[in-house]
């Protein structure tokens, strides 16, 4: 790992990123005014972005993150805080969303999900171990409230668990495990429980 010595803090901040257009080639999405800061070290193995603060429009993210490229494979370890999380605000207006959830197979049929097999071995190329927690997301103009979830990435194994959020009056879990490790087929585990959702 090169780099060495490596001790910078990094600040950006911007109202309105459709001047560097130019740069990018063509035109860019619209996106809330931003600002980002972070401290980016080199450590053993790889390197640590600590400090981490992200605001765009009214979301914001805050956390640390680890990147180790000495090990076979590389691994990535995060802890993501957030007070809100505006996904809707975030994503791009348009029916691009729906369309892409809409995808139709060769015979007509309409599927939530691509016909294509899962690359398992894509499992393998990385390991990872990812914790989130937000206090409010929004998401389909739904409210998401106390979201928290593990999720940790090893030897072509991934795991979600526990995955716990409140909605619509009650509460979400979350279990889901898939192992991938062959390389050939994919066994999965998942478990869900609800309590006290309203749904009317």
């Amino acid at each position: 790992v090169g780099l060495k010595g490596l001790d910078v803090t990094l600040a950006v901040e911007a109202r309105d990123i459709s001047p560097f257009a130019p740069l990018a080639g063509g035109s860019l999405p619209k996106v809330p005014p931003f600002n980002i800061q972070a401290g980016l070290k080199d450590q053993a193995g790889g390197y640590l972005v600590e400090g981490l603060k992200i605001k765009v429009g009214e979301s914001d993210l805050a956390g640390r993150l680890a990147l180790i490229l000495d090990g076979k494979p590389p691994r990535i370890d995060a802890a993501i805080t957030s007070s809100l999380l505006d996904i809707d605000a975030l994503l791009p207006a348009g029916d691009e969303k729906a369309s892409a959830m809409k995808k139709e197979a060769p015979d007509g049929e309409k599927r939530l999900f691509p016909a294509d097999p899962l690359p398992l071995e894509g499992l393998k190329a990385a390991e990872a171990k990812v914790t989130v927690r937000a206090k409010r997301v929004i998401a389909g103009g739904a409210p998401i409230e106390d979201l928290s979830v593990d999720i940790s990435l090893a030897k072509g194994r991934l795991a979600v668990k526990p995955l716990s959020a409140g909605l619509s009056g009650g509460t979400i879990g979350v279990s889901l495990d898939l192992d991938g490790s062959s390389g050939r087929q994919a066994a999965l585990d998942a478990r869900v429980n609800i309590k006290g959702i309203d749904t009317g």
